[in-house]
């Protein structure tokens, strides 16, 4: 799992947005100059303070516009995918840029927010496409009924939404680097991400 909005040419043609949070001062472009072999570089950017959603859209519409813009890019196989607050912004984004076609979040938290212009579960029905859902069934920062209350909006908001939550584990079971990392999960889930992505991208 990343620390930034990334973009990654996925299976052949289509272009997936990482969607993460990166607690920090700088635009995504000095970020990108930034020399990381130099320590100087990550504790400047890290700082929570100064990280707001407004900032990271700020971020994700500069890479949005760059990468609609590369010959390379069919703007109609577009997809985010983001992780723990990077997941609740991969929603966001669902909901408020038509160019998204498809979505994973993992571990996202469906209800978290300042109010129903910011809050995934209000969002639900401005989603833009298709968006796949992952959770830990112990997963002690998002309770499973907030997991099922989203579920049902989802589900009742397109056939093509999918939740699925795996039993036994907890937050950020994707991660290698984790002490939570369970690999058989882990592999298990990145499998129905490529399965979201393929039939709803590469087969439209």
């Amino acid at each position: 799992e990343f620390n930034d909005v990334l973009v990654l040419i996925f299976d052949c043609c289509v272009l997936v947005f990482f969607f993460f949070f990166f607690f920090k001062q700088k635009t995504a472009y000095e970020i990108y100059q930034c020399d990381w072999s130099s320590d100087v570089c990550s504790s400047d950017l890290l700082n929570q303070d100064t990280y707001t959603d407004d900032t990271i859209f700020e971020d994700f519409e500069y890479v949005l516009k760059h990468v609609k813009g590369l010959a390379i890019t069919n703007s109609d196989k577009i997809g985010t995918i983001g992780f723990c607050m990077g997941g609740r912004h991969a929603y966001i984004a669902a909901a408020r840029y038509s160019d998204i076609k498809a979505t994973v979040s993992y571990y996202g938290f469906p209800t978290r927010g300042t109010d129903s212009a910011d809050t995934p579960i209000d969002l639900v029905s401005e989603f833009k496409g298709p968006v796949l859902g992952i959770f830990g069934e112990i997963d002690p920062m998002i309770p499973m009924d907030d997991v099922n209350m989203f579920k049902k909006v989802l589900l009742a908001g397109s056939a093509d939404n999918k939740i699925e939550v795996y039993e036994n584990v907890g937050h950020g079971f994707l991660n290698p680097d984790s002490p939570r990392h369970v690999p058989d999960v882990a592999a298990t889930s990145w499998l129905k991400t490529l399965e979201h992505f393929r039939k709803f991208l590469l087969s439209s």
